[in-house]
């Protein structure tokens, strides 16, 4: 069954995006990502997310700056944004969990 959410992940790092996606996908989620905040948009303009999950230190583009630009042209798209080390580090159990908890609270609360 395919869900009816897109997420975009944007993280500089590979590890983190393969993780997220992982996870995401294990809960039913399809999962796209891009590394850059210019690879993002590139996605954004062929493919509809409902949902951006974006790191806020990455290089060239800071996560503020993708956020900024999101926001002026998708504006129906919610955003999540995850801060560098903190909380990439703790992506398994029960860490996991409680985001796939409030990931679905977020997506649940706003009707597709």
């Amino acid at each position: 069954m395919q869900s009816q959410y897109m997420i975009l992940i944007v993280d500089d790092e590979e590890k983190i995006r393969k993780s997220l996606s992982g996870l995401l996908q294990d809960y039913g989620y399809e999962a796209a990502s891009a590394g850059s905040g210019s690879e993002c948009f590139q996605k954004m303009s062929s493919q509809r997310f409902t949902l951006i999950i974006l790191d806020i230190v990455m290089p060239v583009m800071s996560g503020i700056e993708v956020l900024q630009r999101i926001k002026e042209e998708y504006k129906d798209t919610e955003v999540i944004i995850i801060p560098a080390m903190r909380i990439k580090r703790r992506l398994s159990p029960p860490y996991g969990l409680v985001f796939m908890i409030l990931l679905k609270g977020l997506l649940n609360q706003k009707r597709y």
